[in-house]
């Protein structure tokens, strides 16, 4: 058992304090993929993060689905591609059903939340995980002080993306599949 769902977003939102309270306002702090920007790159160019396509891949990045651009938000993506295992042909996801105690079934792949606190994120990406597609959608309806992209598979198995009126506006480029 892995017991670090926010553990990552918690100390990136503890270094981005200690960071502003030493005067600095342009920074980016990353650990282990969960990230807050503010400000600007020392190139004068925004802070660019990349949303990987959720193919299932243990070692290596993947490509990315989409380019986000980053400022004054903390940023958290919760996958299903990374921590599986495969058993008489299933794959079994490392998100656990609450309500049921036994890896989560559902066809939603990655969900990617953006919020001025990078543990809200992280905590919020995992739970969105869990819930799955439609009950993300709700729950996201609900909270608007939150902005999510969804990467989730259709019937076809063909990657698709729902993203809040927020995320659509820090999305800055949508690579081809």
């Amino acid at each position: 058992m892995d017991f670090n769902a926010f553990a990552q977003g918690y100390s990136v939102d503890l270094v981005s304090l200690l960071i502003e309270s030493k005067g600095i306002t342009s920074y980016l702090v990353e650990i282990g993929g969960e990230v807050y920007a503010k400000g600007k790159h020392p190139t004068n160019s925004p802070w660019l993060i990349g949303i990987e396509q959720p193919m299932d891949n243990k070692s290596t990045s993947n490509p990315y689905q989409l380019i986000i651009e980053l400022n004054a938000l903390g940023a958290a993506t919760s996958g299903n591609y990374r921590r599986y295992f495969i058993e008489n042909g299933v794959k079994y996801a490392h998100h656990i059903d609450p309500k049921t105690g036994y890896p989560t079934k559902n066809n939603l792949l990655s969900a990617s939340v953006f919020s001025r606190s990078c543990i809200v994120s992280d905590a919020t990406a995992t739970g969105l995980l869990v819930m799955g597609l439609n009950k993300s959608k709700v729950y996201l309806k609900k909270h608007p002080e939150l902005d999510a992209i969804l990467i989730y598979s259709d019937e076809l198995g063909n990657y698709k993306i729902f993203e809040t009126k927020g995320a659509k506006a820090i999305s800055v480029k949508l690579e081809e599949n």
